[in-house]
């Protein structure tokens, strides 16, 4: 389907002129038309700068797809609401408010295709005193934005006469010559029951008029309406979490990786669940930025038990920007995210969703989730290799566990489980419920072995760390892979606590390039 002729198929603009006007676009102007006369009012800034960077038909009209789709406060059916209520507004204000000038540019027009139509107008058309242009005052009873007032007015004066009625903070003083200079004079030239008869005069609503005198108040308050005004398309952009249904039926892509999951003991007898995702940074869409190119997107991941309820959920809008010189070379490359979810033993399902910044389509993932107990055994998290591991200077609060970071410290591991010949393969796990000895310290043993594609490749020198007092442990280790050829490696930890004669196993698999 080409623009023009998606433009036609969105809604009906309300005339045949308008039609054969869109009709006979070609692509080119087509595409500026959408962006600059349909939706210039309802569009976020993100989504203005990723427009212009579309090239091709086909990726604006998927794009207007998903525009409209983010939209829809009803995806289930086949309606669309949101748009053809915006199509509505945009037909009534081109018919209504043209003066000179299509009717969505003017003041009235704006206002209407963002608010809709006001719940009460008061109009006059001669003005409501000596001297005054033509008024008109719309008020809404319940404005669609959470931080406007109730019961808001909003003044237009058409100080032409030509039916083009502007928005207007001070009605004194868009008033004619006389009024005008009686405002810019105000104090002194008239006395207090003069300015009290004329202020009597200004529709009996206290914020609509001002004068010197009044200060800037009313005038900085009617221009923080203003902004808030403009904010309220993004008030109908749909949250993740509303788009995506309880059961994730509302399907328009595949979330094309595996997410890896992770177990460390938290508090009050729950697990925290590091869950991993390897992102290819070719699938996000780009703004570009002086010297970078930025991108956003919003991620949903929550645990869900067998009846179908939250047990924990992590929403968030992220925000990461590659360097120009970088930026081929690193669309190759992905990005590792991370959430952290929290969830007692048992079986769940593990429900992932993203939606990038173009909004464009929500990707998905369902998949089972088995968390283990940890009970009174000997029992080990899971084991990281990471390429770094950092000391942090200020640790997050005990029994939380940030993105990469377990307890003092942070994890860096690597986006696709491989290391470089000669490096330092990194290790990091967690061990519990080690027994006591009579004085209350716990003692253990470490033999790490690695198996290259299937063999026997080698095992490091048993380590004995240190006595210490806790049952729980955090292990560190860092081991060179100078001899290490490139190819396929497993690393199998097994730990033995040498007080409750327990030992306990874990493998994990990584590779050398």
């Amino acid at each position: 389907m080409g623009m023009a002729v998606l433009l036609l198929a969105a809604g009906d603009l309300a005339s045949s002129a308008s039609q054969s006007r869109y009709s006979n676009l070609t692509e080119e102007e087509a595409a500026k038309v959408w962006i600059e006369e349909i939706v210039p009012y309802i569009t976020i800034k993100q989504e203005r700068e990723i427009y212009k960077q579309l090239e091709t038909s086909e990726e604006r009209v998927r794009f207007i797809e998903a525009f409209w789709a983010r939209r829809d406060p009803t995806p289930e059916t086949p309606e669309n609401e949101y748009k053809e209520e915006h199509y509505r507004r945009l037909a009534f204000a081109n018919k209504f408010f043209g003066a000179g000038r299509p009717g969505f540019k003017t003041d009235r027009g704006r206002i209407y295709v963002l608010l809709g139509p006001p719940d009460q107008i008061d109009s006059d058309p001669m003005g409501r005193w000596a001297h005054q242009f033509p008024t008109e005052v719309w008020i809404y009873r319940r404005p669609p934005h959470p931080l406007l007032p109730p019961n808001m007015e909003i003044a237009f004066v058409d100080k032409r006469s030509i039916g083009d009625f502007e928005i207007t903070f001070n009605v004194l003083a868009d008033s004619d010559s006389t009024r005008r200079t009686e405002a810019l004079m105000n104090e002194g030239f008239l006395d207090d029951l003069a300015r009290a008869e004329v202020r009597s005069m200004n529709f009996g609503r206290p914020g609509t008029m001002t004068s010197i005198a009044d200060g800037l108040a009313p005038e900085l308050e009617r221009l923080s309406e203003e902004a808030l005004i403009a904010q309220v398309p993004e008030t109908a952009i749909r949250p993740l979490r509303e788009a995506v249904t309880t059961d994730f039926s509302f399907d328009t892509g595949s979330l094309e990786v595996t997410p890896r999951v992770e177990f460390f003991l938290a508090s009050d007898g729950e697990l925290s669940i590091p869950v991993n995702l390897s992102l290819p940074y070719e699938t996000f869409a780009y703004a570009e930025k002086e010297d970078l190119y930025e991108s956003r997107f919003e991620i949903l991941g929550r645990i869900v038990d067998q009846g179908g309820n939250t047990v924990d959920e992590h929403v968030r809008e992220e925000f990461f920007a590659l360097p120009r010189d970088q930026f081929v070379a690193l669309r190759e490359q992905s990005l590792l995210y991370q959430l952290v979810l929290y969830a007692p033993p048992g079986e769940y399902r593990l429900q992932l969703a993203l939606r990038d910044d173009s909004g464009r389509r929500i990707r998905m993932t369902d998949t089972e989730l088995f968390v283990p107990a940890i009970g009174d055994a000997l029992t080990l998290s899971t084991v990281l290799l990471a390429k770094q591991i950092v000391e942090l200077e200020e640790p997050p609060p005990a029994g939380k566990k940030e993105p990469f970071t377990f307890g003092k410290y942070k994890v860096l591991p690597g986006a696709d489980g491989t290391f470089e010949p000669g490096a330092a393969l990194q290790v990091y796990f967690e061990i519990y419920n080690l027994a006591p000895d009579s004085e209350g310290r716990s003692r253990i043993r470490l033999d790490y072995t690695f198996r290259r594609e299937g063999r026997l490749f080698r095992s490091v020198p048993t380590t004995y760390p240190y006595p210490d007092t806790s049952q729980n442990r955090t292990i560190l280790s860092a081991i060179p892979l100078k001899e290490f050829t490139p190819g396929s490696y497993s690393l199998i930890v097994e730990v033995t606590d040498e007080i409750g004669g327990r030992t306990v196993t874990r493998e994990v698999a990584f590779a050398v390039r």
